[in-house]
């Protein structure tokens, strides 16, 4: 039996996107006969899942705040879990960021049988205006471009990711595969057929937003927009970086029409859309080249989406009907978005086309399979 490692710096959690992409790996592996070990952040109900095929490495204390204590914090991280691998023999290797420490460490010693599958390019994501953070993204592009050879393949989320792939990091073309993260076809099930919970004229209409709370995500102007309408009920799921900041700023602004409900598992979540009349997801303009994952569960239910942002999300979304686009960090169009859904009744329709489309064309496990048949 041939034996596949997947190495990840995150628990194997289907709350969490980068989880939830290495499960399909995981899945469709297994299925072609392979005997999968995961190596990643601890997480007690990943380990109980997966028993001795879970290698889990504790996770690391930030020691000081701010970009280089995040930045140490992963380096730790990273090489803990080379260092699991070393002296074990596997017939391939996956590793999958967004951590950008497990590409940049990479030893060399695996690149005849290892891929990388990149989720995001982090690096590109560090701001230009900060003298530190500019200086580490001229370093990080030179590490990139080094340890590139450290992968015989690597697959990539968008065709922007593809083209940075080839143009900056030298791949050839028929060494990059596009595997759109998509959605699992188990989780589309769940959200296409689910049925929307029943609402009554009175009630306040819901617009909800699921995903990470971070820097790019600015929930900032989702709770400005809450502020604008009153008689909207507005709910964040999930957690990240910027929860606390997220909160102080409600508190300061005053918004009782705004509910932080913390990260949910999978059957709860699905609760949250089943109430939810408008989805929203937002990523600012220095993240045009991702395409937030989110997206893809949103057109599953068939209902109505206002997204802000540009680049990659906008170009998926342009196939896509039921949703409105805006541009990112502007309460005031945010709030006329959902001024026009709410009188127009938009948000009562929900569409079997965006569902159909993302059955044809998102499932992940379809892309997978296309992928391990390309490497083997």
């Amino acid at each position: 039996m041939k034996k596949l490692a997947i190495i990840m710096s995150y628990p194997l959690k289907p709350e969490l996107a980068a989880g939830n992409r290495m499960r399909s790996f995981l899945k469709v592996a297994q299925s072609k006969g392979l005997k999968v070990t995961i190596y990643a952040l601890q997480n007690h109900s990943s380990e109980q899942i997966f028993d001795e095929n879970y290698r889990s490495i504790t996770p690391v204390r930030q020691l000081f705040p701010g970009f280089i204590g995040r930045a140490i914090q992963e380096v730790i991280l990273t090489s803990r879990l080379y260092r699991e691998l070393e002296e074990k023999k596997y017939d391939k290797i996956l590793v999958s960021i967004p951590s950008m420490f497990l590409f940049f460490c990479a030893p060399f010693w695996a690149s005849c049988h290892s891929h990388l599958d990149i989720r995001d390019l982090t690096w590109e994501y560090l701001s230009e205006t900060s003298a530190l953070q500019k200086i580490a993204k001229i370093i990080f592009r030179f590490l990139a471009k080094k340890r590139a050879s450290s992968f015989a393949s690597v697959t990539v989320t968008n065709p922007s990711e593809f083209l940075y792939a080839c143009n900056q990091l030298g791949y050839k073309e028929s060494e990059v595969t596009l595997l759109p993260n998509g959605i699992s076809r188990e989780q589309f099930n769940s959200l296409s057929g689910m049925i929307s919970k029943p609402r009554k004229t009175k009630d306040s209409v819901i617009v909800s937003y699921v995903g990470n709370i971070g820097i790019p995500q600015n929930l900032s102007v989702l709770v400005d927009a809450a502020k604008s309408l009153p008689h909207v009920t507005f709910q964040v799921v999930g957690e990240g970086q910027n929860l606390e900041e997220v909160k102080r700023y409600k508190e300061k602004r005053r918004v009782s029409n705004f509910n932080l409900i913390g990260s949910l598992s999978w059957d709860k979540l699905i609760h949250i859309y089943q109430e939810s009349d408008i989805l929203y997801a937002q990523l600012n303009q220095s993240f045009s080249g991702a395409v937030p994952s989110k997206l893809y569960e949103y057109l599953s239910t068939g209902k109505f989406i206002i997204y802000g942002g540009a680049g990659e999300a906008l170009r998926l979304l342009a196939d896509f009907e039921n949703k409105i686009t805006i541009s990112p960090d502007d309460p005031d169009a945010l709030v006329e978005a959902i001024k026009v859904t709410i009188k127009d009744k938009m948000f009562e329709e929900n569409s079997a086309k965006n569902k159909d489309k993302i059955k044809k064309r998102f499932i992940r496990e379809d892309h997978i399979e296309n992928w391990f048949e390309k490497i083997s």
